[in-house]
């Protein structure tokens, strides 16, 4: 509780100070990305918190006009209100916002996560060939990227999809290219979460 309430007026006092125009362009772009990073760190703690510093870290970059961390931030954002707040909905505008402006800064780590997350999302409100859309358009540019981490990912939406189309040969293939990945990264959560699926 006292981290989160430190890292909440960290971001108020943040932002008093960034309007008092003593900050460079550099400064203020790191503010926004540790408010970023505290959002994503404190996602699963304290969620409610951690989508506040999220908008905190969005809105400075809007009225500095620094978008390049606002792709990543937006699928951090979208990724509290999805997984964490379990409002699946909300989060779509969030990976809409990353995705944007992802291509639009040609940044294809944030475009791929972007598909991803909406591949994501669309299953989770059950919209599966929309989801299957979205997680293979992602799982090919994680290939091009050879991002291992994200191949993984979007190997995991993929055995979701063929899981509830019933594809379930397809679906385990999925599920084990994903689980040698994480072993291959030592992720012994990312392995536990896949071997349960």
């Amino acid at each position: 509780l006292t981290l989160m309430i430190s890292i909440t007026q960290m971001g108020y006092a943040q932002q008093k100070s960034v309007t008092n125009s003593e900050l460079s362009i550099s400064e203020i772009t790191k503010k926004i990305n540790d408010l970023g990073q505290a959002c994503w760190n404190l996602r699963l703690t304290h969620s409610d918190s951690a989508a506040n510093l999220g908008h905190q870290a969005i809105s400075l970059a809007e009225k500095y006009d620094i978008l390049e961390p606002i792709p990543r931030i937006s699928n951090y954002l979208g990724v509290v209100y999805m997984h964490c707040l379990h409002k699946e909905k909300e989060s779509i505008p969030y990976f809409q916002q990353a995705l944007e402006l992802g291509i639009q800064n040609k940044d294809s780590t944030s475009i791929s996560y972007a598909y991803n997350n909406l591949g994501d999302a669309y299953l989770l409100i059950g919209n599966v060939p929309l989801s299957k859309h979205y997680s293979l358009i992602s799982l090919d540019i994680f290939e091009r990227l050879q991002s291992p981490l994200g191949i993984a990912y979007g190997y995991v939406n993929m055995g979701l999809v063929d899981r509830i189309d019933k594809a379930y040969s397809s679906s385990l293939v999925y599920f084990k290219k994903a689980i040698e990945i994480r072993k291959a990264a030592g992720d012994k959560t990312g392995i536990a979460s896949v071997t349960y699926e």
